[in-house]
């Protein structure tokens, strides 16, 4: 995969890189982030991995150990309110779409569990896009 990068590290969507190299104003495009998250193999908290006025776009999960695992993604440890029960195949990839914005005042942290990792390895990759207006 290619991502672009702006000075800060923060990925740029392919509007907001046309209009910089144009030489236009980008004042009101949105920024995208890209997070990865690799190897993991029981439950997990991603501290703030959603930023203020940021969107949860989507999530890509791939599976490398061979084994099928039941995710499920929650706003605090056991909740299910993000994602209820997603199964991931064994050594499949599979790409989540959310849009959900949690606050305009502080980071979310989210949680990944399973009732089962059974040996499963997944590796994720976050997709944000920053709310403008």
């Amino acid at each position: 995969m290619s991502y672009t990068f702006d000075y800060s590290g923060v990925e740029l969507n392919s509007a907001f890189k046309a209009v910089i190299d144009s030489g236009l104003s980008a004042t009101s495009l949105t920024l995208n982030v890209v997070t990865d998250k690799a190897g993991i193999v029981s439950d997990a908290l991603w501290s703030d991995v959603v930023a203020v006025n940021y969107v949860l776009e989507s999530i890509l999960f791939a599976e490398s150990a061979g084994v099928d695992v039941v995710l499920k993604i929650g706003t605090t440890s056991g909740a299910r309110d993000v994602l209820y029960q997603h199964k991931l195949l064994a050594g499949t990839k599979d790409l989540l779409v959310f849009n959900r914005f949690f606050s305009s005042t502080s980071g979310q942290h989210l949680y990944v569990e399973s009732n089962d990792w059974n040996g499963a390895e997944v590796d994720a990759t976050i997709k944000l896009y920053r709310l403008t207006g």
